[in-house]
């Protein structure tokens, strides 16, 4: 009943396909458990592949989100003590340096009930353009004149939203415990941060309008200059510098998501290659009489292999099916695994993310039907189709 109903709606389909893909489809449609047991091992292959190269580009994006639209200073200077704010205009005058801009930060205890946390609030200076806090849609963060713009992942441990109140007691000075209100919070990747005004964060923490970290953008022609006379600052506790922690995280990156990058495209490789290599190749003994007769009638080894090529390629598009929403979902555990206190991992889906995890396990569909075609060839196909006296 089934066959009738397809021939009735889709019958113009079937008689506009050639005999060899009719063989194909019969073959399909008569070994279900080998259909099955195939479909399931390209869709596996297809899911191995798909989240790594998702979870590899959710990492450049990461990086990239980071060092080009959050962070903009070349140099970072971190002060031994506290300066007058006023600092920035000496700062501006080391040679190689355009714009300076400064930070304040201080560490404190911040607690909700029985929760808390000791982090290191992040004072900025509106306009502040070297340290852009964003959202993950690249849309900046406006830092508020009162209150605290916590990290999601932070406002989740503390359990705590916009509008709630938080106490907030200082590490150093003078360790007076306030109620502060969460201003924002803002979706970010690495680590836990909280923002506040300069001015406001100075007063809750009961220090005069201060900074302690410089942060400079300076010219390239010039950064020997600029690295001689930060290294003769006395007041200079250390340097970060934009350029080298970006460099030292993409090695990182390449190296560790590069071996693992490998290790499954090889894993999936296998499973792909064997399983449609097994299937075709006791398709072929199963059906040796039936290649035997063929190839009396004139086909060549090419046009025969054509015929498993096409069942193949079939079966390949209905593990798609399946391959694509496992894959998906296999990415978004794994990033959920990987959301913790030190950074989150985002899901980033490019079309040709998809495209090139569809390509290779198609590719491993094409080596396998090499090895058929060579198998083909060299079939004794004469000795299939004698008839015994």
């Amino acid at each position: 009943r089934t066959g009738t109903i397809f021939l009735e709606r889709f019958g113009w389909l079937w008689r506009a396909l050639d005999y060899r893909t009719h063989m194909a489809l019969r073959s399909i449609a008569r070994n279900r458990l080998r259909t099955i047991a195939t479909i399931a091992s390209l869709t596996v292959a297809t899911s191995i592949i798909l989240p790594t190269l998702i979870l590899y580009e959710s990492t450049w994006f990461l990086v990239d989100f980071q060092f080009d639209h959050v962070m903009h200073s070349d140099i970072d200077i971190s002060l031994r003590d506290s300066r007058y704010i006023s600092a920035i205009y000496d700062a501006a005058e080391l040679p190689g340096v355009d714009t300076v801009e400064p930070l304040f930060t201080a560490i404190c205890d911040l607690r909700k009930g029985y929760r808390s946390r000791r982090v290191a609030i992040t004072g900025l200076l509106p306009p502040h353009r070297l340290l852009t806090p964003m959202q993950p849609d690249l849309r900046p963060v406006t830092i508020p004149p009162a209150g605290l713009v916590l990290s999601r992942k932070l406002a989740q441990i503390l359990a705590v939203g916009e509008g709630d109140r938080l106490e907030l007691t200082p590490v150093r000075g003078r360790r007076r415990t306030v109620s502060v209100p969460v201003a924002g919070i803002i979706h970010d990747y690495l680590g836990m941060n909280v923002y506040a005004d300069l001015h406001y964060l100075c007063r809750i923490v009961g220090e005069p309008e201060a900074t302690n970290t410089f942060q400079l953008v300076t010219n390239p022609a010039r950064l020997g200059e600029t690295y001689e006379a930060i290294r003769n600052l006395p007041i200079t506790r250390s340097v970060r510098v934009r350029a080298d922690a970006r460099s030292a995280i993409e090695d990182t990156i390449v190296r560790t998501m590069g071996l693992s990058l490998g290790l499954m495209i090889i894993f999936a490789a296998v499973i792909a290659l064997g399983s449609v290599l097994n299937a075709s190749l006791i398709e072929i003994t199963d059906r040796a009489q039936d290649v035997a007769t063929l190839r009396a009638l004139g086909y060549g080894p090419g046009a025969v292999a054509g015929i498993f090529f096409r069942q193949n390629v079939a079966i390949f598009l209905l593990s798609l099916a399946l391959a694509g929403p496992l894959g998906y979902g296999a990415a978004i555990l794994i990033a959920r695994a990987y959301d913790t206190e030190l950074f989150r991992m985002p899901v980033i889906v490019r079309a040709s993310t998809i495209i090139i995890s569809v390509a290779m396990t198609l590719a491993f569909v094409m080596v396998a039907q090499l090895f058929v075609y060579r198998y083909i060839r060299k079939l004794d196909w004469p000795a299939y189709i004698k008839v015994k006296e």
